[in-house]
């Protein structure tokens, strides 16, 4: 009997990680479109926002594609994806 190497995935875990992936990316899609868009403009509007914090508001998602590009870098220079990961996450608890 050949015993497979662990580092090979065998074609249920594969669609398993898939299934799982499409069902993540459309819970964030949700959050998203209810966080990001214009729900979260309209709301400001509600609550009396000026011009200028609507707009930074509107920009958010744009300027943390920005983001993802030291992302790579950095994932590249330290090659431990979950330390950096915590770390990242860390900051981002931190900031909100």
């Amino acid at each position: 009997m050949m015993r497979r190497r662990e580092t090979e995935l065998t074609a249920e875990e594969v669609d398993r990680a898939l299934s799982k992936m499409v069902k993540q990316g459309a819970a964030v899609q949700v959050r998203t479109t209810l966080t990001e868009s214009v729900f979260l403009v309209a709301f400001a509007i509600l609550l009396g926002a000026s011009n200028t914090i609507i707009g930074i508001l509107a920009a958010i998602p744009s300027v943390t594609q920005l983001l993802q590009l030291p992302a790579v870098f950095l994932i590249e220079k330290y090659k431990n994806r979950r330390r950096l990961n915590f770390f990242t996450q860390l900051g981002n608890r931190i900031g909100v």
